[in-house]
This record gives structure tokens, sequence and C-alpha cells, in this order.
């Protein structure tokens, strides 16, 4: 509603009034989400983040998905 009646960006302190944790959080849950919609495909994964194999593996095996 706030950013509706407004075309200005959303404010610093208002974002973290609203998302307090932190963007390092807030990646590994992307990271974790997309990880789920992509059936624990690794490979989906490196090339959506940027990670290295090993890495996407560690977050497929934290959303308890088989690794490849």
């Amino acid at each position: 509603m706030r950013t509706a009646l407004s075309t200005t960006p959303v404010s610093r302190p208002w974002l973290y009034r609203h998302y307090p944790a932190s963007s390092h959080l807030l990646r590994g849950d992307r990271i974790i989400d997309e990880a789920q919609a992509a059936g624990g495909d690794a490979r989906m994964i490196c090339e959506l983040f940027g990670l290295s194999i090993q890495a996407a593996t560690r977050y497929i095996v934290t959303g308890n998905f088989p690794a490849v």
C-alpha cells in the first residue's frame, strides 16, 4: 500500500523495519526456495546464483533434496 501511493523507491529504514533479517539470510532463503522449485537441480542453482557445485549441493542437502 505504501509504494502504491508513490513512485519513489522504498527507503532503507522502511526495509529494515519490515524485514529485520540480514541480506545474507534473505539470499540463503531465496536459494533454498529456488532449489525446492527446481526439484533439487544443482546445475540450475549454480547458474541462477553463481555458485559452485559444492555450494549448490550444500543448499540442496539443507533443503532435503537428493544430491546430484
